[in-house]
C-alpha cells in the first residue's frame, strides 16, 4: 500500500512542481518541518499503540485496573515518545534510505513523508498496527518509481524486504525458545 501511495504522491508533487524553478527547493526545505512534523505525528499515533498495550496489561496484571483501559497519561507519554524520536532520529533514517535506494531530492523527502503519514494516518484511523520504518521505505521506493524507476537500486530494496520476510520466522522461533527457557525456570 505505500507503494502505491508513494508513486502516486510523487506523481501529484511531480506535476505541481514542473514549472517551479531551483528556487523552490527552498520553499521544499521548509515545507519538509510541516510533513515530518505529520509524519512523526502519525508514528506516535500508531506505533505508540503498541507500549500502550504493554503498560495496559501490566496495570492489569499487576490489580491496578480491574478492567483493561490504558489510563490518559500513558496515551500521552506513548505517543510523545515515539513523536520526539521520530523528529530527532528521523533524519537519520530518512538519510540512510535516501542514499542507500535511491538519490532524493527535497521533492522525493516531502512526497515520502506526506505518503508515509497518510498510510500511517488511514491505518491507525481503522486501527491497524504498521512498522513507520517499512511503510517510509516502501513510500520511498514508490516515489523512485514514479520519478526514475532505472535509479531506483532495486538489489538493496530485495535486500531490505528479505530482511523483513526473515524477521518474522526469527521472531517467532526467538519468542518460542525464551517461553520454554523461563517455563523450565520457573516452572
Amino acid at each position: 500500500m505505500g507503494f502505491v501511495i508513494g508513486f502516486f504522491v510523487m506523481k501529484v508533487v511531480m506535476r505541481l512542481l514542473k514549472r517551479l524553478t531551483i528556487k523552490a527547493n527552498t520553499w521544499l526545505k521548509y515545507s519538509q518541518y510541516l510533513s515530518i512534523a505529520w509524519l512523526g505525528f502519525s508514528h506516535g499515533a500508531n506505533d505508540a499503540q503498541k507500549g500502550m498495550a504493554i503498560i495496559g496489561m501490566m496495570l492489569l496484571a499487576s490489580g491496578n485496573n480491574q478492567l483493561f483501559n490504558i489510563p490518559i497519561w500513558a496515551i500521552f507519554w506513548c505517543a510523545s515518545a515515539i513523536t520526539l524520536g521520530t523528529l530527532f532520529g528521523g533524519w537519520r533514517i530518512i538519510k540512510t534510505l535516501g542514499y542507500r535506494l535511491f538519490r532524493v531530492t527535497p521533492a522525493h523527502s516531502v512526497a515520502n513523508q506526506i505518503g508515509a503519514a497518510l498510510v500511517n494516518t488511514l491505518a491507525t484511523s481503522i486501527g491497524a498496527p504498521t512498522s513507520t520504518t517499512q511503510v517510509v521505505t516502501a513510500t520511498l521506493l514508490g516515489n523512485g518509481a514514479a520519478k526514475k524507476p532505472l535509479h531506483v537500486k532495486w538489489q538493496t530494496a530485495l535486500g531490505i524486504l528479505s530482511g523483513w520476510w526473515v524477521n518474522i520466522p526469527t521472531t517467532i522461533i526467538l519468542g518460542w525458545l525464551f517461553c520454554f527457557l523461563f517455563n523450565l525456570l520457573w516452572s
